[in-house]
């Protein structure tokens, strides 16, 4: 079944996640405390607001959230995951930023269509940055339109 904004998900599909994730740990807290809990073998998927210096973007998570004054820390995270023999995905908007975390891993940079906007013919094109310690296939950033 379709929507204007894509498939759904078949019954199959969420009962399969809900599976997947009955051993999943739910935290809210700052991603620096919840990174010293990865163990070897864990899979970290991070998708940390974003932070940009050079243009005005949402910012209305609350008070005290993840800025770029963050983004060492985070850069630290990742090569502690690392360490301790897990893998990560991170997901961040295309700036300098991340271009700065990209060029440390394995990266790829991938146009993406924003949905914020009230009316269909609002909606703009911008690029996002998917980083991991992993190898990311080539054709994982096709977007359909």
């Amino acid at each position: 079944m379709g929507s204007r904004t894509g498939q759904y998900l078949s019954k199959a599909d969420l009962l399969s996640c809900s599976e997947l994730l009955q051993e999943a740990k739910l935290l809210a807290c700052d991603f620096g405390e919840t990174l010293q809990r990865v163990k070897a073998g864990d899979f970290v998927y991070l998708d940390p607001p974003y932070a940009v210096t050079t243009r005005r973007i949402f910012r209305e998570y609350g008070k005290n959230t993840f800025d770029t004054t963050d983004i060492p820390r985070l850069s630290e995270g990742l090569a502690a995951i690392v360490k301790r023999n897990a893998d990560f995905l991170v997901s961040y908007a295309d700036c300098s930023e991340a271009r700065g975390l990209a060029t440390a891993w394995n990266s790829v940079r991938f146009p993406v269509r924003r949905h914020v906007a009230g009316f269909a013919g609002d909606r703009k094109m911008a690029y996002e940055w998917l980083i991991s310690n992993r190898p990311i296939p080539s054709d994982v950033a096709v977007v359909k339109r």
